[in-house]
């Protein structure tokens, strides 16, 4: 039997503090229970707008539009299932964009792993790999956050900066926040970075993060769109080079955006001991709402064992979905799945499960309107698995 917590979890490249505090606006870490432990948080989201490059597509497969006025398909490449390659090839605005015509949502979130390169600025900030997930209310402008990785000093031989930026670009020395990574200076171009923005529409103070360096900006600090958005409520979320010059080069494993909970999939490794092993979720809820009843929640898993020659990193191919019915708040209850080739979700795969390989599976709310309506968060605390 195998016995693993959250901090057993690779959460997709979602903050660390999410676990550790559930800590997001409006909330005060100061709050906690005592005695509370760490949790995989799966909120109630009603959009989520996701690019993950271990299912081995681009993301016009993934429901995301090209974009820019430069934009050509050669700008991004599959790395096979671990990333996608970044090279917009000189001054081009070349990016990613994915809208949702919804009502805007309480809060907003976005988090993405990526590396870059090389990046050149010229006289905007934003001119660079640019992230930006907002809403607008219909026909106004867009509220949201931005970040972008740029090289201010372009060409001048210094390390490129992180940057947290408003929705409509400043001048560079202008209104912009340049963010250290906590990575030595040296390498900052040479490794993996996480980062994320949070903001909640109702309050003043945003949360980000690069790297789980922790930062507070006032949401006015991001300010308004440059142009009206569309005449419906929209929610929006970009990526890549929405600005030139560039050349902007370098890789993107993930990028999600959600609102108004935040989405993660839960990515755990453990050894296969039977070949339908059983899979146990540990589950507490948050209290509901006022005004909402229906306590129905579902998950979806994803899971494969691992043969000599896959792909560690690739998206698991077998996937089944459960719901379970939590009826009382901040009280146990278990979902169980067994992993074999039977009653699997439509489109899964059918790789069969191998004992004694090591297995992957990956663990996430499905947040179907009809299947899981449930809109307080749940918290994963173990995983069990079970010959």
């Amino acid at each position: 039997m195998f016995v693993l917590s959250a901090l057993d979890a690779d959460i997709n490249g979602a903050p660390a503090f999410w676990v550790e505090g559930n800590w997001k606006p409006g909330s005060n870490i100061g709050d906690a229970p005592a005695g509370s432990i760490p949790s995989v948080p799966f909120d109630k989201c009603d959009v989520v707008h996701e690019y993950d490059a271990r299912l081995g597509t681009l993301p016009n497969l993934q429901g995301w539009t090209p974009s820019g006025s430069g934009f050509s398909a050669g700008h991004y490449n599959m790395l096979g299932t671990r990333a996608l390659s970044i090279d917009t090839q000189g001054n081009n605005q070349s990016f990613w964009r994915r809208d949702t015509q919804i009502a805007r949502p309480a809060r907003i979130a976005a988090y993405a792993v990526f590396s870059i390169d090389e990046v050149e600025s010229g006289s905007e900030a934003g001119e660079g790999f640019d992230m930006v997930v907002e809403a607008n209310t219909g026909g106004d402008e867009f509220k949201g956050l931005r970040a972008a990785w740029g090289d201010p000093g372009s060409l001048d031989g210094s390390p490129a900066e992180f940057q947290y930026i408003p929705l409509e670009s400043p001048t560079l020395g202008d209104d912009f926040k340049n963010i250290k990574s906590t990575q030595p200076i040296d390498q900052i171009r040479s490794v993996w970075h996480r980062m994320s923005l949070q903001g909640k529409f109702d309050i003043t103070k945003t949360i980000e993060s690069l790297d789980d360096s922790i930062n507070y900006e006032e949401l006015t600090f991001f300010g308004d769109s440059e142009a009206d958005g569309p005449s419906l409520a929209t929610f929006r979320a970009d990526f890549g080079a929405t600005k030139s010059p560039g050349p902007v080069v370098g890789r993107l494993r993930n990028f999600v955006a959600s609102g108004p909970g935040r989405f993660i999939r839960a990515w755990f490794r453990a050894f296969a001991l039977s070949t339908n092993p059983k899979l146990r979720l540990v589950l507490v809820a948050d209290a509901l709402p006022a005004g909402e009843t229906a306590t129905q929640v579902e998950f979806r898993v994803r899971y494969q064992t691992l043969a000599d020659l896959d792909d560690p990193f690739a998206m698991p191919v077998n996937a089944k979905i459960a719901t379970v019915n939590i009826t009382s708040p901040e009280q146990v209850f278990i979902l169980e799945f067994t992993l074999d080739n039977t009653g699997l979700e439509a489109g899964s795969g059918t790789d069969p499960i191998d004992a004694s390989h090591p297995l992957r599976f990956t663990v996430e709310r499905t947040n179907s309107t009809a299947n899981d309506p449930r809109r307080s968060t749940v918290h994963l605390l173990q995983v069990i698995l079970i010959p």
